[in-house]
């Protein structure tokens, strides 16, 4: 809790740890993909934890060997950074 108003930051904190996880999937190889829109009512039924609510969804695995990726395309610094 931020002590000049209240603000939880349990939503900032989960969103920090599951970059994290996602990070630490990458660095092993893995692929991962972060999903916050699915059935909510079918989560609940699969993981019935009384007190609890599924916040995000975190598929990782390995990537297909022959699936094609795209060339990333960087902007450039100075194209997305403005320091004032």
């Amino acid at each position: 809790m931020r002590p000049e108003d209240g603000k939880s930051h349990g939503d900032i904190d989960l969103g920090i740890a599951v970059e994290h996880l996602c990070l630490a999937a990458a660095d092993r190889g893995l692929g991962s993909c972060w999903v916050c829109n699915y059935d909510i009512e079918a989560v609940k039924r699969l993981f019935p934890v009384e007190g609890y609510e599924a916040v995000a969804i975190v598929s990782i695995g390995h990537i297909a060997p022959d699936h094609p990726h795209a060339e990333k395309k960087r902007k450039e610094m100075n194209e997305i950074f403005e320091e004032v």
